[in-house]
C-alpha cells in the first residue's frame, strides 16, 4: 500500500489491536490490517492473546569457550562421555600429576611447565593388567627420584599400526607440548614412526623385550632402544645346551611366541656351540589351549638330545600341562624365561621340574638401591612384575636422573635427550646405561636358571650358575643386527 495508508505515531507497529467480536485485527486507529498490507489474523490466533509483541529473532548467544578448544583434548571436564566417544582418531588423556616433589621446569611457548612425558599405551590379551602395571612402574621409578610428572596418554591398540602411531606420536609431541615419549615398542616399528620425533627433536624410548633387532640405517637420533636382551639370552641358552645337554636339538614353538627373531637367535647361539636344531614344530595356532602330546611323542621319536621352548603365559601353561620330562624319554627342555613366570609355575606344579633357561634378571635379587619394587608392583597390581614393567621403571628412573640435573634452570626436549645419554642408574637389572642408542644393563654376564624346589618346599626358578658371554656373541650380534628378519610380527613381544 501507498504510504499515505501508514499509521500516524511513533510505535504503531509494535502491537496490534482487535475490536471486540471483529474477526480481523485493526490497528489501534480502527483501520484493518489487512488495509496495510499486513496478513489478517485467524479468530484462534486472536484468542491468545489481545496485545503481543511482533516475533523478533533473538541476539545470537555467546559460543561457549568450552567448544573452542581442541577435539583431541578429553582432559576438558566439560566434554560429555558421549562427546568423547565420537571422536575419531587415537584417544589422548592428559592425567594430572599430584603434588610433584620436583618439577623440572622450562619455558616452552612462554610458560614455566613440570616435565612432561608422553605414552604410547598398548594393550596386551597376554599379561593380565598390563597398561595398568606399565604406568605404575613409571610413576614408582619417577617417585625414586623424587619427581612426579605430568603424563599424557595415547591408546593405540597394541601399537602395531604404523599410521596409527604417527598420529598419535604427532598429537603428544606437537600439540600435547611433552618433552620425551616412552612406549612399548618392537624395534622394528619404532624405526617406522620417527618422523615425528625427527622433526620436533623430541627423543623416543622404546621399550621392547629383545625379540627383535634393529640396523642401524634404519635408527635415527634421538631414538633410545630399551631392551628387555631376549635375543641375548635366546643366544646364550643355545650356546649352553650345545656345550652341555648335545648337539642335536627340536625347538616347539606357539604361533605368537615364533614370528620373533629369538628363535634364530637360539639356533644361531646353538650353532655355534656345535649343535644343530634338526626340527621344528609350531603349536596353538588357532587357541590358547591345545594338546601338545602328539606332537611331543614325535619329535622324541627323532631322539633329539634336548627340546626348546618358545611359550609365554597360556600357551606356556597349556605346553607345559602336556609335558613330563619321564614320559619323553628323559629328554631335557630348555625354554625361554619368559615362559617361567611365578603365575605360570604355580599352574603346571612339578610338570616343570628340571627346565632350564638363561636371563639377565632374577627377581628374587633386587638391588637396595631400587628399594622393594617386586613388592611393591606385587601388592599394588597383584602379579609379578613383567618385562615391559622393568624397563618402565628403568626409563623413569633414568629419565629422572637427567631432568633432575638441570635443577630449576630451562631445558628443552633436545637438551633432555643429550642429558641422557651421559646418565647412569642403578636398577633391578644393576647399573643401567646408554650404549650405542640402546639403553642396556652394563654387565658381561648373564644367569642360568633351574626350576626347582626352593627352602620352602614351593616350585620355584632358582639361579644357578652365572654364565660369561664369549667372545663370539658380538661377532654374531653385529651380523644379525645389520642383516635383521624382515618377517614376523611388528607388535611388541606379549602385548596383541
Amino acid at each position: 500500500m501507498a504510504g499515505t495508508n501508514r499509521p500516524r505515531g511513533s510505535g504503531t507497529d509494535l502491537y496490534r489491536y482487535r475490536h471486540p467480536g471483529s474477526s480481523h485485527g485493526d490497528d489501534r486507529h480502527g483501520r484493518p490490517l489487512h488495509r496495510l498490507g499486513r496478513r489478517p489474523r485467524s479468530r484462534a490466533q486472536h484468542r491468545c492473546n489481545r496485545f503481543e509483541r511482533p516475533h523478533r529473532k533473538p541476539p545470537p548467544l555467546a559460543r561457549p569457550a568450552f567448544l573452542h578448544r581442541r577435539r583431541w583434548d578429553l582432559s576438558q571436564p566439560q566434554l560429555s562421555q558421549r562427546c568423547q566417544q565420537g571422536l575419531a582418531g587415537p584417544r589422548i588423556v592428559s592425567i594430572p600429576p599430584g603434588k610433584p616433589f620436583f618439577h623440572a621446569s622450562t619455558t616452552r611457548a612462554g610458560r614455566t611447565m613440570p616435565l612432561r612425558l608422553g605414552v604410547l599405551l598398548p594393550d596386551s590379551t597376554f599379561i593380565p593388567r598390563f597398561g595398568k602395571g606399565y604406568l605404575h612402574a613409571l610413576k614408582s621409578g619417577f617417585a625414586r627420584q623424587g619427581m612426579a610428572p605430568d603424563l599424557a596418554i595415547a591408546h593405540c591398540g597394541y601399537n602395531a599400526n604404523t599410521d596409527e602411531l604417527i598420529r598419535a606420536a604427532a598429537k603428544l609431541v606437537v600439540e600435547q607440548d611433552v618433552h620425551a615419549v616412552v612406549a612399548p615398542l618392537n624395534p622394528r616399528m619404532a624405526g617406522r614412526i620417527g618422523a615425528p620425533f625427527i622433526h620436533n627433536g623430541v627423543p623416543l624410548i622404546a621399550h621392547h623385550l629383545g625379540e627383535d633387532l634393529l640396523a642401524f640405517e634404519d635408527r635415527f637420533d634421538g631414538l633410545f632402544l630399551h631392551g628387555g636382551n631376549a635375543w641375548l639370552c635366546q643366544w646364550m641358552s643355545g650356546h649352553w645346551a650345545g656345550s652341555h645337554l648335545g648337539p642335536r636339538g627340536v625347538s616347539f614353538a606357539a604361533l605368537h611366541d615364533g614370528g620373533y627373531a629369538m628363535q634364530s637367535a637360539f639356533a644361531k647361539g646353538f650353532q655355534a656351540a656345535g649343535g644343530t636344531l634338526i626340527g621344528s614344530r609350531v603349536t596353538h595356532s588357532q587357541r590358547w589351549h591345545e594338546d601338545c602330546s602328539p606332537l611331543l611323542d614325535e619329535a622324541c621319536g627323532e631322539t633329539p638330545d634336548l627340546l626348546v621352548g618358545l611359550y609365554s603365559g597360556r600357551t606356556a601353561t597349556s605346553f607345559l600341562s602336556h609335558f613330563d620330562e619321564g614320559t619323553r624319554h628323559g629328554i631335557p627342555l630348555i625354554a625361554n624365561h619368559g615362559m617361567l613366570t611365578p603365575e605360570v609355575l604355580s599352574e603346571v606344579g612339578q610338570q616343570a621340574l628340571g627346565i632350564h633357561s638363561v636371563a639377565l634378571w632374577d627377581l628374587g635379587d633386587e638391588p637396595p638401591e631400587t628399594g622393594d619394587f617386586v613388592a611393591d608392583f606385587k601388592r599394588t597390581i597383584g602379579r609379578s612384575p613383567d618385562g615391559h614393567a622393568l624397563m618402565a621403571f628403568e626409563s623413569a628412573l633414568m629419565l629422572g636422573a637427567a631432568a633432575k640435573g638441570f635443577g630449576n634452570t630451562e631445558f628443552t626436549p633436545e637438551a633432555l635427550r643429550g642429558s641422557l645419554i651421559q646418565t647412569q642408574v642403578i636398577g633391578p637389572r644393576g647399573a643401567i646405561r646408554v650404549d650405542a642408542g640402546e639403553i642396556t644393563p652394563a654387565t658381561t654376564t648373564c644367569a642360568l636358571f633351574r626350576v626347582e624346589k626352593n627352602g620352602a618346599g614351593q616350585i620355584d626358578n632358582l639361579r644357578v650358575r652365572n654364565l660369561e658371554i664369549p667372545e663370539g656373541y658380538q661377532a654374531a650380534y653385529a651380523a644379525a643386527r645389520d642383516n635383521p628378519l624382515k618377517g614376523g610380527w611388528l607388535n611388541p613381544y606379549l602385548v596383541g
